[in-house]
């Protein structure tokens, strides 16, 4: 904050000095201030007070240099003494409300303001510190009125300029807050808010490359600057760029070790590098220094959670929920939670506040109350709202059949790519691409709301060994392509979608399945190894290339293809990815290799999966390690040539 030395009108000046004789003393107290030398400025000013007071200039002066030398609390109580000894004295007050305002009063500083500016009402930076405070307060419409008017006064103030900016931005006019700061730095470069709060907007406009040039810049030219590097390691984080975000939340703590949201990120960012007790410890601080930090709350209960310590994540949830009950995340969380563990009456409940999460907010109305859904239904027509992402739509289309046994005519929306693959599953439903106009209906479901509508338990998953099929022509073709049956089919899919927010823990570099395919001992059957990868990723390539394991991704326009693929499979073994959800709906053998904190649907411990029979899970035994997930693998590899 920038204080003022009083500057009292002429006839406030000419009663202290008539009045009290201390013009020289408070001249040489200014002096000492300027050189440096604050101490003995404040040695002079104490004295004049010990005999006069209620001298305006000097509880004025000495105000102003406990609040630059960082006692607020003594800077505010003299502050208002020389506003009572002097009310005519626009800059007593003015500097109360600028200390009122860093100590956080902001009611009070605001009312400070409102006084001076009547005195002072073409004094640009009052309605600018005003405007500024308002943007604190969250009145945005009001601060806009202000720092308006402070540029109308002086139109080249880049520092209105920049706050109104951020006004702008927290009004959601990002466009209109980069035009202004693009112009603001091509007069002033090397500010560094300006860089920051460019970067936020160019972010929030989708010019993502353009964002991580200016927040760099930000941090380069004031490393000290908090919020500017918080930005970035926001930013980076977005990009799944997690060490780079991790080093750069540290480098904030190092500056500022008392910084609690800048804990509860760093929190976030090792809970996805599956650094799960790290996790725990960054939330303990952040909670530390800011107990009421819900966020820190929040991300501490799913680090529990990912460290299966379920009793003590539900707990911690509750406890949330009882001081925040409309808290989306936390509802949200307590259904994974739930679900995780087993209790899937009580998780699918929950679940259904994913429609109030952010980003959701706008789809709320596609939550459906089960009391609705007659148990003859003979004639009407319900669609099924296509959700999330392709893993989730072969997983709970398996709903379809249930809905028809009630007389429904279904009709399925999905992803393109599975269009061709659950007409022929379903063919007497109706299946409709996402983003195609829909059919009149009587109801519509959202997909991942179908198993609370049927009241699904552990004993009650509608788990056919096989609800999908291959198409019979596609079939074989592939049986075609894949040659002789003298070995052994094995399909391979060690990666998902790398946009995915836990692909770092669900998914695996190829080579560190080369165990897989080391020597074993004479005397099993061979193996013909088929790469069911769509996507390889570039630093698979390389190891790919020198195995003898077939890459017909070329060849695989859609989940169909696909499917007829890997039912002329004996095994499928793949990470947590619509590969493993594909080959479980068809009833062919598969192999789940899982992360320490899988997806709720594989729930906790168990080797078998309710959903899908066929299925067989491989898990990790402490975070991060796939070698002991790939040497079981192995190991049952060996037996299963030997059958």
């Amino acid at each position: 904050m920038n204080y003022r030395l009083p500057q009292a009108a002429p006839h406030a000046v000419r009663y202290t000095a008539a009045r009290d004789g201390h013009a020289a003393a408070l001249s040489s107290a200014a002096a000492h201030l300027k050189a440096g030398r604050p101490e003995q400025a404040e040695a002079i000013w104490r004295r004049i007070l010990e005999i006069a007071p209620r001298n305006a200039d000097a509880l004025g002066m000495l105000g102003v240099c406990r609040a630059q030398r960082g006692n607020l609390t003594e800077a505010i109580g003299l502050l208002r003494r020389a506003v009572d000894a002097a009310p005519a004295m626009a800059s007593a007050l003015a500097n109360l409300a600028n200390v009122l305002a860093e100590a956080s009063q902001n009611a009070e500083a605001l009312e400070c303001y409102d006084r001076v500016i009547p005195r002072a009402p073409a004094n640009p930076q009052l309605h600018l510190l005003r405007g500024a405070l308002l943007v604190r307060m969250q009145r945005y419409t009001e601060a806009l009125e202000s720092l308006h008017r402070s540029l109308l006064l002086d139109p080249a103030n880049t520092q209105a300029r920049i706050e109104l900016a951020g006004c702008l931005l927290a009004l959601e006019r990002s466009d209109e807050a980069a035009a202004l700061l693009e112009n603001v730095i091509a007069l002033t470069a090397q500010d560094a808010r300006a860089n920051a709060l460019l970067g936020r907007a160019l972010k929030r406009t989708g010019r993502i490359d353009d964002a991580l040039v200016y927040l760099r810049k930000a941090a380069g030219i004031d490393p000290l600057f908090v919020q500017g590097q918080l930005d970035l390691a926001d930013l980076l984080e977005d990009l799944d760029r997690l060490p780079e975000a991790l080093d750069r939340y540290r480098h904030i703590l190092r500056q500022d070790p008392v910084h609690a949201q800048a804990y509860n990120n760093q929190g976030i960012v090792l809970q996805r590098l599956g650094r799960h007790e790290e996790a725990m410890e960054s939330f303990d601080r952040a909670l530390a220094l800011e107990p009421g930090l819900v966020a820190a709350s929040l991300g501490r209960a799913v680090a529990l959670s990912d460290l299966q310590r379920d009793a003590q994540a539900l707990e911690s949830l509750d406890a949330i929920i009882a001081t925040e009950p409309d808290l989306a995340l936390a509802h949200y969380n307590r259904a994974l939670c739930l679900l995780r563990a087993g209790r899937l009456g009580e998780g699918w409940n929950e679940y259904e506040w994913r429609w109030r999460l952010p980003g959701n907010t706008d789809r709320a109305d596609r939550a459906f109350d089960p009391a609705v859904l007659p148990a003859q239904m003979e004639g009407q027509s319900v669609l099924i709202e296509s959700e999330q992402g392709y893993g989730d739509m072969l997983q709970f289309c398996r709903y379809v059949p249930q809905l028809q046994q009630r007389g429904a005519r279904a009709m399925l929306e999905a992803p393109t790519p599975l269009v061709p693959l659950l007409q022929d599953s379903f063919p007497e439903a109706a299946v409709i691409a996402a983003g195609a106009p829909r059919p009149a209906h009587d109801l519509r479901i959202a997909l991942m709301s179908l198993p609370r509508i049927f009241g699904t338990t552990l004993d009650t998953i509608p788990c056919a060994a096989a609800y999908l099929r291959a198409d019979p022509e596609r079939r074989s073709h592939w049986a075609e392509v894949l040659g002789a049956r003298d070995a052994i089919r094995v399909g391979l899919a060690w990666s998902g979608n790398a946009k995915q927010k836990n692909d770092l823990n669900r998914s695996l570099p190829f080579a560190a399945l080369l165990p897989l395919f080391a020597e074993r001992p004479p005397g099993g059957a061979p193996i013909q190894w088929i790469s069911l990868q769509k996507d390889v990723r570039p630093a698979d390539r390389e190891p790919l290339q020198r195995l003898p394991i077939a890459d017909v991704s070329a060849r695989l326009n859609d989940f169909a293809d696909t499917a007829a693929l890997v039912d002329c499979l004996d095994l499928v073994i793949c990470v947590d990815t619509a590969i493993a959800h594909l080959a479980g709906a068809l009833g062919r053998p598969v192999w789940v290799m899982l992360g320490f904190a899988p997806d709720f649907r594989w729930l906790r411990d168990r080797v078998q999966s309710p959903w899908y029979p066929t299925a067989r899970l491989f898990r990790q035994p402490d975070p991060g390690n796939w070698t002991a997930v790939v040497d079981e693998i192995a190991r049952a590899l060996a037996l299963f040539r030997q059958a």
